[in-house]
Protein backbone atom coordinates (compact mmCIF):
# COMPACT_ATOMS: atom_id res chain seq x y z
CA UNK A 1 0.00 0.00 0.00
CA UNK A 2 1.37 3.40 -0.97
CA UNK A 3 1.53 6.22 1.53
CA UNK A 4 0.74 9.89 0.86
CA UNK A 5 4.37 10.70 0.01
CA UNK A 6 4.40 8.12 -2.78
CA UNK A 7 0.97 9.28 -3.99
CA UNK A 8 1.94 12.94 -4.07
CA UNK A 9 5.44 12.71 -5.49
CA UNK A 10 5.41 9.36 -7.26
CA UNK A 11 8.59 8.37 -5.46
CA UNK A 12 9.56 5.14 -3.79
CA UNK A 13 12.05 6.92 -1.49
CA UNK A 14 11.57 9.76 0.93
CA UNK A 15 11.24 13.21 -0.64
CA UNK A 16 13.79 15.89 0.13
CA UNK A 17 13.17 18.33 2.94
CA UNK A 18 12.34 21.10 0.44
CA UNK A 19 9.72 18.97 -1.35
CA UNK A 20 8.12 17.96 1.92
CA UNK A 21 8.14 21.57 3.10
CA UNK A 22 6.50 22.65 -0.16
CA UNK A 23 3.80 19.99 0.25
CA UNK A 24 3.02 21.11 3.80
CA UNK A 25 2.91 24.74 2.68
CA UNK A 26 0.47 23.94 -0.14
CA UNK A 27 -1.70 21.88 2.20
CA UNK A 28 -1.79 24.74 4.74
CA UNK A 29 -2.79 27.32 2.14
CA UNK A 30 -5.55 25.04 0.85
CA UNK A 31 -7.30 24.92 4.25
CA UNK A 32 -10.31 27.25 4.45
CA UNK A 33 -10.27 29.85 7.23
CA UNK A 34 -13.67 28.73 8.53
CA UNK A 35 -12.36 25.19 9.02
CA UNK A 36 -9.32 26.45 10.95
CA UNK A 37 -11.48 28.62 13.23
CA UNK A 38 -13.84 25.71 13.89
CA UNK A 39 -10.91 23.40 14.62
CA UNK A 40 -9.32 25.87 17.04
CA UNK A 41 -12.65 26.46 18.80
CA UNK A 42 -13.21 22.72 19.26
CA UNK A 43 -9.88 22.22 21.08
CA UNK A 44 -9.23 25.28 23.30
CA UNK A 45 -7.12 23.29 25.75
CA UNK A 46 -4.77 22.05 23.02
CA UNK A 47 -4.28 25.31 21.12
CA UNK A 48 -1.50 27.33 22.65
CA UNK A 49 0.85 30.02 21.40
CA UNK A 50 3.58 28.74 19.09
CA UNK A 51 7.09 28.10 20.36
CA UNK A 52 9.55 30.94 19.95
CA UNK A 53 10.90 31.75 16.54
CA UNK A 54 14.47 33.06 16.41
CA UNK A 55 14.90 36.59 15.08
CA UNK A 56 15.57 36.84 11.34
CA UNK A 57 13.56 33.72 10.44
CA UNK A 58 10.49 33.26 8.29
CA UNK A 59 7.04 32.37 9.56
CA UNK A 60 4.53 30.84 7.10
CA UNK A 61 1.34 32.87 6.73
CA UNK A 62 -1.94 32.63 4.89
CA UNK A 63 -2.21 34.66 1.66
CA UNK A 64 -4.77 37.10 3.06
CA UNK A 65 -2.68 38.13 6.07
CA UNK A 66 -3.76 41.61 7.06
CA UNK A 67 -2.15 41.97 10.48
CA UNK A 68 1.40 43.03 9.71
CA UNK A 69 3.63 45.54 11.41
CA UNK A 70 5.45 48.23 9.49
CA UNK A 71 8.79 46.43 9.88
CA UNK A 72 7.41 43.23 8.29
CA UNK A 73 7.07 42.33 4.64
CA UNK A 74 5.51 39.38 2.81
CA UNK A 75 7.80 37.77 0.28
CA UNK A 76 6.67 36.01 -2.88
CA UNK A 77 6.79 32.68 -1.04
CA UNK A 78 4.10 33.83 1.44
CA UNK A 79 6.35 34.16 4.47
CA UNK A 80 6.78 37.11 6.79
CA UNK A 81 10.32 38.37 6.85
CA UNK A 82 10.82 40.27 10.09
CA UNK A 83 14.18 40.79 11.68
CA UNK A 84 12.63 42.05 14.92
CA UNK A 85 10.25 39.10 15.27
CA UNK A 86 9.97 38.30 18.95
CA UNK A 87 7.50 35.54 19.78
CA UNK A 88 7.87 34.17 23.28
CA UNK A 89 7.25 30.50 23.96
CA UNK A 90 3.98 29.77 25.67
CA UNK A 91 3.91 29.50 29.43
CA UNK A 92 3.11 26.11 30.83
CA UNK A 93 0.97 25.63 33.91
CA UNK A 94 4.06 24.36 35.71
CA UNK A 95 5.88 27.64 35.09
CA UNK A 96 2.93 29.68 36.32
CA UNK A 97 2.66 27.54 39.45
CA UNK A 98 6.31 28.28 40.20
CA UNK A 99 5.75 32.07 40.02
CA UNK A 100 5.13 32.59 43.77
CA UNK A 101 8.24 30.58 44.64
CA UNK A 102 10.34 32.57 42.17
CA UNK A 103 9.00 35.89 43.51
CA UNK A 104 9.83 34.80 47.08
CA UNK A 105 13.40 33.92 46.10
CA UNK A 106 13.72 37.21 44.22
CA UNK A 107 12.47 39.22 47.22
CA UNK A 108 14.96 37.45 49.52
CA UNK A 109 17.85 38.39 47.20
CA UNK A 110 17.03 42.10 47.11
CA UNK A 111 18.51 44.58 49.55
CA UNK A 112 17.02 48.03 50.01
CA UNK A 113 19.92 49.54 48.03
CA UNK A 114 19.17 47.32 45.03
CA UNK A 115 15.56 48.50 44.77
CA UNK A 116 14.32 51.46 42.72
CA UNK A 117 12.55 54.19 44.67
CA UNK A 118 12.52 57.02 42.08
CA UNK A 119 14.86 59.17 44.16
CA UNK A 120 17.45 61.50 42.62
CA UNK A 121 20.34 59.10 43.09
CA UNK A 122 18.42 56.07 41.73
CA UNK A 123 19.39 55.16 38.17
CA UNK A 124 16.63 53.08 36.61
CA UNK A 125 18.88 51.41 34.01
CA UNK A 126 21.20 50.00 36.65
CA UNK A 127 18.24 48.82 38.76
CA UNK A 128 16.77 47.02 35.73
CA UNK A 129 20.12 45.32 35.09
CA UNK A 130 20.19 44.16 38.71
CA UNK A 131 16.61 42.89 38.37
CA UNK A 132 17.44 40.94 35.18
CA UNK A 133 20.57 39.47 36.78
CA UNK A 134 18.62 38.27 39.82
CA UNK A 135 15.88 36.83 37.60
CA UNK A 136 18.49 34.87 35.65
CA UNK A 137 19.98 33.55 38.88
CA UNK A 138 16.63 32.17 40.07
CA UNK A 139 15.83 30.83 36.59
CA UNK A 140 12.77 32.97 35.88
CA UNK A 141 11.71 32.96 32.22
CA UNK A 142 11.79 36.36 30.54
CA UNK A 143 8.08 36.32 29.77
CA UNK A 144 7.36 36.43 33.53
CA UNK A 145 9.42 39.56 34.22
CA UNK A 146 6.36 41.79 33.85
CA UNK A 147 4.67 39.92 36.71
CA UNK A 148 7.75 40.09 38.93
CA UNK A 149 9.13 43.61 38.49
CA UNK A 150 7.18 45.04 41.45
CA UNK A 151 9.70 43.27 43.72
CA UNK A 152 12.37 45.75 42.61
CA UNK A 153 10.35 48.82 43.69
CA UNK A 154 10.44 50.71 46.98
CA UNK A 155 9.04 53.89 48.54
CA UNK A 156 7.41 56.29 46.05
CA UNK A 157 7.87 53.99 43.04
CA UNK A 158 6.13 51.12 44.84
CA UNK A 159 3.32 53.39 46.02
CA UNK A 160 2.82 54.74 42.49
CA UNK A 161 2.79 51.20 41.08
CA UNK A 162 0.12 49.91 43.45
CA UNK A 163 -1.96 53.13 43.50
CA UNK A 164 -2.00 53.96 39.80
CA UNK A 165 -0.96 50.94 37.75
CA UNK A 166 -2.84 48.08 39.37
Amino acid sequence: MKNWIEDEYGLEEKPSYDKLRQYVKEAWEALPDDYLKQLLASMPDRCKAPPSTPAGTSVPVKKDSASMTSSSSITSSNTIEDEALDIYPYLTNTTLLQLPRMMTHLAKMYTNEDKFGSERDDILDSKIKIFEAYCQIIGAPQQLYYKMYSVMLKDRAKQFHFDRLI
